[in-house]
């Protein structure tokens, strides 16, 4: 009953997330497209292959079809996607190094490698984010006379 009185501003902003709302079955087409490139290509371009499909879609579609990258694959499939000079991959070891931790995420059945960046420039945040194809996140404002917002990659 509470959704019912939900104004129509409200659910275009919130779009696909809309409560009761059906999500399309896959097509034998896709599913197909699915099986025959998820181990070869990345998931961002079989994304551009099933544009009516998100990223999280694809990869729980592909669970529930029993198919897997192997951590090369992934690792490679990753590596493929960025293209920074041999300058810059230096420059990115400095910034881990210098304003980056490396730790791990366990989740259920998974260990995942994990780098957090944080930094209070803005511009150099977005650098990274751009550079490295993953979203900031602000974190929290710093305390002191010079307050500033602490950002994530």
């Amino acid at each position: 009953m509470v959704f019912k009185i939900l104004n129509d501003k409200f659910k275009m902003t919130v779009g696909v997330f809309t409560i009761g709302m059906k999500k399309p079955k896959w097509s034998k087409k896709e599913v197909n497209i699915l099986r025959k490139y998820y181990k070869v290509l990345p998931t961002t371009e079989i994304k551009k292959l099933l544009p009516n499909r998100s990223v999280e879609a694809i990869q729980i579609k592909a669970k529930r079809l029993g198919l897997r990258k192997t951590i090369e694959e992934t690792y490679l499939s990753r590596d493929e996607q960025l293209e920074l000079s041999e300058g810059e991959w230096g420059y990115l070891a400095g910034i881990i190094d210098g304003d980056g931790s490396i730790g791990v995420q366990i989740c259920t059945r998974t260990i995942r490698p994990i780098i957090i960046i944080s930094n209070t420039d803005i511009n150099f945040i977005k650098w990274i984010s751009n550079k490295l194809s993953v979203k900031y996140y602000p974190i929290k404002e710093t305390k002191g006379y010079n307050k500033k917002v602490l950002y994530e990659v």
